[in-house]
C-alpha cells in the first residue's frame, strides 16, 4: 500500500509542478504586460507632445511665409532652351583626330552629358559621353590629356 501511494504522489507531481509553472508565467505576463502598457502610454504622450510643437512651429513658419509665383520666362528675356549649347552631330566626331588636347575637344564639341575618370600607374584614363543631334551617344576617350579614341554608333 505504501508504493501505490509513493507511486500516486510521484505521478502527480509533475501535473502540480506543471500548474505551478502555468500560474507564475501568467502572472509574470500580467504583470509585464502591465509595465509595458505604463512605459508605452508615457511614450506616446511624449511623441504627442513633440510632435505638437513641431505641428505649431511649422505652422507659425508658414504663416510668416510669402508665396513665391513662378514666372512664365526666366530672367534676360530667353526661354532656357536657347541658353544650352547646340549638341555636336555626329560628323562632328568625325573630324576629331587622335592627340586632339582636351582643350580643343570642348571648345569644339562642348561640355559631355557624362564624364568619368580614372588613374592607373600615374596615366589618367578619361571617358566623356555626348547626346549628339542625331539622337545616338558618342564616346571619347582621353589618356592623359589627349584624345585616344572616338567611338560612334555604327562606327566600325
Amino acid at each position: 500500500m505504501r508504493i501505490l501511494g509513493w507511486l500516486c504522489l510521484f505521478a502527480l507531481l509533475p501535473c502540480v509542478l506543471s500548474a505551478q509553472t502555468m500560474v507564475e508565467a501568467a502572472a509574470l505576463t500580467g504583470a509585464g504586460a502591465s509595465a509595458a502598457a505604463g512605459t508605452g502610454k508615457a511614450t506616446a504622450d511624449a511623441l504627442n507632445r513633440a510632435m505638437g510643437s513641431a505641428d505649431a512651429a511649422l505652422r507659425s513658419a508658414s504663416a510668416k511665409t510669402t508665396t513665391l509665383q513662378p514666372s512664365s520666362r526666366p530672367r534676360g528675356g530667353k526661354s532656357a532652351a536657347a541658353k544650352l549649347p547646340p549638341k555636336p552631330s555626329n560628323a562632328d566626331f568625325e573630324s576629331v583626330e587622335p592627340g586632339t588636347s582636351k582643350k580643343e575637344l570642348m571648345a569644339k564639341l562642348g561640355k559631355p552629358a557624362f564624364s568619368i575618370s580614372s588613374s592607373e600607374d600615374g596615366v589618367l584614363e578619361e571617358v566623356f559621353r555626348y547626346n549628339t543631334r542625331e539622337g545616338d551617344q558618342a564616346k571619347v576617350r582621353l589618356t592623359d590629356g589627349k584624345v585616344s579614341k572616338v567611338e560612334l554608333p555604327g562606327a566600325k
